[in-house]
């Protein structure tokens, strides 16, 4: 009998371990450019960001994308994305380019857009609300706007090299990273800006916080994956 109950037991587990590994299925975007940003507003409802000034979106999980491109007069790779909902949203990229949308993407208003090889770009975007938000850019800049980005204040973070994410999980608590290591830690709105311990001297290209104690960050010259749960104070290799 117990080893029946051991052979179910195994049984069950390969059945689970070869659901999980079966849970990602490839699906087709429709286009063959680079795609660099992927947010769903909920389970069905996504958006994908690309080069060429491409967006894409999908309101059936992913089984069909149509496209939402925008006229920038120069095609530009668009690398950060913030969808609050299925209708307020915000992209961010090349040359000092962000735009907005109130409508669900069917219209991408243009709150900042600079001739090529002009300014900045502007690699990601966080938002807490329809009017805070924060954008990080590759000459160490970092922005905020507290009017839905009708007007955007540079925020000083000290000597930085290119900014490659940020969040904000509250109006207050946030994070930033990018080359070199850099790690950063803002606790009342991105006012001031503390360094985090060094935890590599790789470029930090992503970050993701579930809460204000539990964080990851990812780096990519050595693949390591870090994680925190503690807002930051430690962080353990993945």
């Amino acid at each position: 009998m117990k080893k029946l109950i051991y052979i179910l037991l195994i049984f069950n587990l390969q059945s689970s371990i070869c659901n999980l590994y079966a849970q990602w299925v490839q699906q087709s975007s429709g286009v063959s450019t680079p795609l660099y940003n992927v947010q769903f507003a909920n389970s069905f409802t996504g958006w994908v960001t690309g080069s060429n000034s491409v967006i894409l979106k999908t309101t059936n999980g992913g089984n069909n994308w149509f496209n939402q491109s925008i006229d920038l007069s120069y095609p530009k790779n668009l690398y950060g994305i913030c969808m609050l909902d299925v209708n307020t949203g915000f992209i961010t990229g090349w040359f000092e380019t962000i735009l907005k949308t109130t409508n669900s993407g069917l219209n991408w208003n243009i709150q900042s857009n600079i001739p090529t090889n002009n300014g900045n770009s502007n690699n990601a975007v966080s938002f807490i609300n329809p009017q805070t938000g924060w954008i990080c850019s590759f000459l160490g800049r970092v922005l905020k706007t507290t009017n839905g980005g009708s007007n955007w204040d540079t925020v000083n973070i000290g000597n930085t090299g290119p900014l490659r994410d940020i969040q904000f999980i509250d109006a207050q608590t946030g994070w930033v990273c990018g080359d070199v290591g850099n790690l950063k830690k803002s606790t009342n709105g991105g006012i001031n800006w503390l360094s985090q311990p060094l935890l590599t001297t790789a470029n930090l290209i992503a970050l993701y916080f579930l809460n204000v104690n539990t964080g990851y960050t990812v780096s990519e010259q050595d693949n390591y994956i870090f994680s925190t749960n503690d807002g930051g104070n430690n962080w353990d290799t993945l």
